[in-house]
């Protein structure tokens, strides 16, 4: 618009335009953020997504820049994971209503460190130059990948289908590979800036966003090609994965004959390969299963574990009570069983809010009346470890139970136990055909690229099978959605840390210096210059 036209048709129309067209740059972010997430699955929206977002900021107000951020992030976080209302009434047995205005409040939460970015991005002006551009990246980065968060997910997640793209994880975890994708697009968001005065300086930030990408795209493509250096043993896992699909509506004791027989029949049919099995792996299910507490549950898995040993996800409480339903206390559990004993058990220590229990129940009662039928499962402490140690192979499971996965500082804690191989048990079937399953799938995906080691995925219903060390996923290991069937699978142990293992905290270090040096050298440089003018000659 011209100073004319301006002039013309007076402040109120133009104040009017530029609030039309910062709502169509902030619903084009949001667009691009769900065309990038898993689901839609078109990751190279990715290196694009907050670029309308931040040209709707380019001559903002920080104030309106925050308002900005949070709307873009709040309606980017609400379309990706709008398909968790539904599950999470599932499960908790409530109604999406009353779901609903909990992820609301969850994606308010998580839109905030968007809009603080936003915020900082204007009241510094860091559209303006490079330097700039690389502080809001490292400021979003710190603020996202390091506050608390229910479901870490972000705009990184997106390239899980692209293996080469996210093999920084192995030295800086998601955190880096996040920073790659936002500086990206803060340096197409700045050259657009330029472009109308300075256009050499535009096609700086072009050539620079480029180069990031080519050389990020480069050293993946190098170092999928690279075999790890050091395995636990020459002998391979040889693993049953078991997906029995069992109907989410299958939920009580009695539906549990039925799809015990189904279980017998898949293991019986692993059996049949006439291939060595060391490890039979069930997912979790719908239907409360125990070794330590049902003796029906007890014989069939000690037939299961004359063939191979077994890993089961089980409801276990305590042995003072003598059913689920009377029980003080109970957890979800990974139930280890050899030679016809239980040998030991991990507990889940994340629990799903809403779901596995009801926050901040203690402080106000009144939220079981909301919520009557949400469980009250109690977290276990003990870390994600179990030994494999039989006559074929001796080495050692990190078990994860349903999204404890997307932890990595729980993954973390197997993996400095010994923990050479990922299992991760999941029942996804609440989510039916909806996109929460690829979510679940991107989010774990990339434990496996910050540690370098396999995961085995094992679900009721899909998605099953076994990604390698390196983020890529054996097509030849998949089980097929809705389909009860079981497939061996050959795992190799790898022992061997990565850089982000051993040092996890070494990005976050990096990312503050480097935030300390570009923003308090400039006003220490300016006081000691101030000083010398006024010091005597």
């Amino acid at each position: 618009m011209s100073l004319e036209q301006v002039k013309e048709t007076g402040p109120t129309t133009v104040n009017f335009w530029h609030e039309q067209k910062d709502l169509m740059l902030v619903s084009l972010t949001v667009l691009f953020f769900y065309l990038s997430f898993p689901g839609a699955d078109l990751p190279y929206f990715a290196w694009i997504a907050i670029v309308p977002a931040l040209l709707a900021m380019q001559s903002a107000k920080p104030r309106h820049a925050f308002f900005i951020g949070l709307l873009a992030a709040l309606f980017g976080w609400m379309v990706s994971i709008w398909w968790s209302v539904e599950g999470v009434a599932k499960i908790s047995q409530s109604h999406p209503s009353t779901i609903l205005p909990i992820i609301f409040c969850f994606c308010i939460y998580s839109a905030l460190p968007y809009a603080l970015s936003s915020w900082l991005y204007c009241r510094f002006q860091w559209q303006r130059s490079i330097l700039g551009a690389l502080k809001f990246a490292t400021v979003l980065t710190l603020l996202v990948n390091y506050t608390p968060q229910l479901l870490p997910g972000n705009l990184a997640h997106s390239l899980y289908i692209q293996p080469s793209l996210i093999q920084l994880a192995a030295i800086g975890g998601v955190p880096l590979v996040f920073f790659v994708i936002h500086i990206v697009n803060a340096l197409f968001a700045h050259a657009l800036y330029l472009q109308k005065y300075k256009i050499r300086g535009a096609m700086h930030a072009v050539l620079l966003a480029v180069a990031i990408c080519v050389a990020n795209g480069w050293y993946g493509h190098v170092q999928l090609q690279k075999s790890p250096i050091e395995t636990s043993s020459k002998q391979t896992l040889n693993v049953a994965i078991v997906q029995p699909n069992i109907g989410i509506d299958e939920r009580s004791r009695e539906d549990w004959p039925a799809a015990q027989e189904k279980i017998n029949q898949l293991i019986e049919q692993a059996k049949a390969q006439h291939i060595p099995i060391d490890l039979i792996v069930l997912p979790e299910v719908p239907v409360p299963i125990s070794y330590q507490n049902y003796s029906s549950d007890r014989l069939s898995m000690n037939n299961w574990s004359e063939i191979a040993d077994v890993l089961s996800t089980s409801i276990s409480f305590d042995g003072q009570s003598s059913s689920l339903e009377k029980a003080t206390q109970y957890y979800n559990s990974v139930e280890h069983i050899s030679h016809q004993r239980l040998q030991t058990s991990y507990h889940k220590q994340r629990l799903v809010p809403f779901a596995e229990y009801l926050p901040f129940e203690q402080e106000l009662p009144w939220l079981r009346d909301i919520f009557p039928n949400t469980p009250n499962y109690n977290p276990g402490t003990n870390s994600p470890y179990i030994e494999i140690d039989n006559q074929q192979i001796s080495t050692s499971v990190v078990p994860l139970i349903c999204y404890e996965a997307v932890f990595s500082g729980l993954v973390g804690q197997g993996v400095a136990a010994g923990g050479s191989v990922l299992l991760n048990v999941v029942n996804d079937a609440w989510f039916a055909d909806l996109a929460g399953k690829k979510v679940h799938l991107a989010l774990s995906l990339f434990r496996a690229v910050e540690y370098q080691r396999p995961l085995v995925r094992v679900t009721n219903n899909g998605i099953s099978g076994l990604i390698n060390h390196k983020g890529v996923f054996d097509p030849n290991s998949m089980l097929k959605l809705h389909d009860a069937n079981v497939k061996i699978v050959r795992v190799t142990p790898i022992t061997e840390n990565t850089i982000y293992q051993r040092y996890p905290r070494l990005f976050l270090l990096v990312a503050v210096l480097f935030l300390v040096l570009t923003i308090f050298t400039p006003y220490l440089r300016t006081t000691f210059k101030r000083k010398s003018q006024h010091e005597p000659m």
